[in-house]
């Protein structure tokens, strides 16, 4: 491939109508494809190109929408080592007669600004911020600084693109990245990104509605079990007809993840009444299968772990012995993708070591790992497995407890989270989706929410810990503390937060509970609760007089699809029995 100059051209005058494909969903494969062909010592593309082609490869990493810094792995951390290599002893990154000393330098420290952000580096980026103030008179302008980079790493100069041609971007994003042309694809990242920045700075701004949210329809409860079981077989005749061929999705577009998930709870809800499974099953199974690739991932395109997992789980389920080959090649696709020692982490300096991510972005979360324990779990996968001693790895940095939680993570913001003391869970090491408290100290603690603390209690038992080991005991604390079913627990309430998620919630609360093995909890009162009796109560009442589920308060994470959260609500009554 010949990337011809200009990109950068292209990208600042923004002329990305609508008409074009999102260039956002390039990002994510142009990162994972710079990670693939990183060389041995930690750099990015050809000999010849270096230092730039690195310093150009980190900025892409960390001003993607992830911003990766050293502490998201080796993937990163490697390259700022092979860039620091570079380094003068005055603090720039090119000899004292290479005519584009100051703009390598300053490419590097743009590089550095925006991964390095731990004191390990502070005294590299000082000398490299204080070579630069000392260069300001003689530093060129922008403007001459991109051509300068542009002929450095191989373009023909400026005006190598039609500015008016987005198009042109959007085929340059799309071209697959090779060691030979990695410097040129770091080039077409920072472009890509720019221009996504550009479009969205353009857009307006979303008006914020403050209204309470509305309080959901309640439905009266079944009388007797003839009349839940009429229930139920409301929910599968909607689901029923909703199907193509087996298949389930958004509207007219089939979708392997919500497939692999509605199909798992047909099959369950059906085995349940010892009934027979609907013909379509079959057919829906028979299309995840065929979806199965090479590497053993069944999946179309993006959230490769996650589909293969769902999908695990709904072939297992199946007891169908045809199966059983995809299965274990799926199964042996996980393990190659969770984050250990053969892509350079280690369980002692990385946060993310034995997770799993959703195979698009480079950073593993809890949502993922749980739902890949699960399918190995379903699998029937020996808990004496490597993949699940690695995963508890994983999943003890997600917990909050201060001896063994995350290693405390420096964001892109500065802000440093470490780890609270309550035991319960956040999304990933550093970052919760329910936010954060701030500490005495000035740093943050990522608050523990209700579907995370179930996952890593689930995920914990699945894994083959003790219901006695200490770690399972602090995330019981947190639940017996928290525990409701009002709400997603753990979001700060007032403007509807506490109800995103909710019926992933149910369904991770009533497999967690299951997995525990006991039918009561005792609350932070001291009250004991009949979970399986009240989550059983509290799904019912949502049901509507159609026979589906909807998520009526916060349609966030997919639960605004009456399919999806339908079955959710089957999967979280089958816990119930």
């Amino acid at each position: 491939m010949s990337i011809r100059a200009g990109v950068l051209v292209v990208a600042s005058l923004g002329f990305l109508g609508s008409a074009h494909a999102d260039l956002s969903k390039s990002v994510n494969p142009i990162v994972r494809g710079l990670r693939l062909v990183q060389n041995e010592d930690g750099s990015y593309g050809a000999r010849e190109h270096q230092p730039l082609a690195t310093a150009r490869a980190l900025q892409g990493f960390g001003r993607c929408s992830e911003k990766y810094t050293t502490q998201d792995g080796p993937f990163v951390r490697n390259a700022v080592a092979a860039l620091l290599a570079y380094q003068q002893a005055d603090g720039a990154f090119a000899a004292p007669d290479d005519p584009l000393r100051s703009i390598v330098t300053k490419e590097a420290w743009k590089a550095l600004d925006l991964v390095a952000k731990t004191a390990d580096y502070d005294a590299a980026k000082a000398k490299t911020k204080a070579f630069l103030d000392a260069e300001a008179s003689r530093a060129l302008n922008q403007d001459d600084a991109d051509h300068a980079v542009d002929r450095a790493l191989g373009g023909l100069g400026a005006g190598g693109v039609d500015a008016h041609d987005a198009a042109e971007l959007e085929a340059l994003a799309k071209e697959p990245v090779t060691v030979d042309n990695a410097h040129e694809m770091a080039d077409v990242l920072l472009a890509v990104i720019d221009a996504v920045e550009r479009e969205a700075a353009a857009k307006p701004k979303a008006a914020t509605d403050d209204k309470p949210v509305a309080d959901a329809p309640r439905r009266a409860l079944p009388k007797d079990a003839a009349e839940r079981a009429a229930r139920i077989d409301e929910a599968l005749a909607f689901l029923a007809a909703q199907q193509r061929d087996g298949r389930f999705g958004f509207e007219a577009d089939s979708d392997a993840g919500v497939t692999g998930i509605t199909l798992t709870a047909v099959m369950r809800t059906c085995d349940a009444a010892g009934r027979p499974h609907p013909e379509y099953v079959a057919q829906g199974l028979a299309w995840l299968a065929s979806l199965q690739k090479e590497d053993g991932g069944i999946y179309e395109h993006g959230l490769k772990n996650y589909i293969t997992s769902v999908t695990i789980e709904a072939l297992a389920t199946s007891k169908d012995q045809r199966y059983r080959p995809v299965i274990d090649q799926a199964v042996g696709f996980l393990e190659l993708t969770q984050l250990d020692e053969g892509e350079g982490y280690s369980s002692e300096e990385d946060n993310y070591y034995g997770g799993f991510g959703y195979g698009s972005a480079e950073r593993p979360d809890l949502s993922n790992s749980h739902f890949a324990i699960e399918a190995l779990h379903a699998a029937g996968v020996p808990t004496d497995r490597e993949a699940y001693t690695k995963a508890v790895e994983f999943l003890r940095r997600c917990q909050n407890l201060e001896e063994t939680g995350p290693i405390p993570v420096t964001r892109p913001d500065g802000k440093v989270a470490v780890a609270g003391s309550d035991g319960g869970a956040q999304y990933r090491p550093g970052d919760s989706k329910a936010g954060d408290v701030t500490n005495a100290d000035g740093t943050v603690s990522p608050r523990s929410y209700g579907s995370m603390t179930y996952a890593l209690l689930k995920s914990y038992l699945f894994a083959g810990l003790d219901p006695k080991d200490a770690k399972v005991q602090a995330a019981i604390g947190w639940i017996q503390q928290n525990f409701t079913l009002d709400v997603n627990p753990g979001f700060v309430s007032g403007k509807g937060a506490e109800y995103q998620g909710l019926y992933y919630y149910y369904v991770t609360l009533g497999r967690a509970l299951e997995a525990y093995g006991q039918d009561t909890i005792t609350d932070g009162k001291g009250r004991s609760r009949a979970w399986k009796r009240e989550l059983a109560d509290t799904v019912l009442a949502l049901q509507t007089t159609d026979g589906y589920w909807i998520n009526h308060r916060s349609a966030r994470w997919m639960e605004g699809n009456k399919v999806l959260t339908t079955a959710y609500a089957l999967l979280a009554l089958d816990t119930t029995r």
